[in-house]
């Protein structure tokens, strides 16, 4: 039987924080996990929402081009909604699989929040 200095028990952000302080203290590791490695953030909470977050953000921006003093020639195609929201899916679904985090809107009142 393999021994270890410690064993965690969950892979979600704090299990993966407490493996990786552990493994940097030069501690052998052992994590143990049912479901999700990262936990639901990666999968169905935090970057899936920010995902759509984003892309409603990116094309309430381009609505508002002129007003906040951009300037596109020729003007952005932003297409119908029911597309967009579509496409927002897509994309949702693929960052979720792959784990990439989607881009922060370009102007966020508070960066810290997040």
């Amino acid at each position: 039987m393999t021994a270890f200095d410690v064993v965690v028990l969950g892979a979600g952000s704090a299990g993966s924080w407490v493996a990786d302080e552990a493994v940097a203290a030069g501690r052998s590791v052992a994590v143990v996990e049912q479901l999700r490695v990262g936990g639901d953030c990666p999968y169905v909470a935090c970057i899936p929402s920010k995902a759509m977050l984003a892309s409603a953000h990116a094309r309430e921006q381009a609505r508002n081009l002129a007003r906040l003093g951009g300037d596109a020639a020729p003007a952005p195609s932003l297409g119908p909604d029911a597309a967009a929201f579509g496409q927002a899916v897509r994309r949702r679904d693929e960052l979720s699989t792959t784990g990439t985090t989607p881009a922060r809107p370009v102007s966020s009142p508070n960066p810290a929040s997040r």
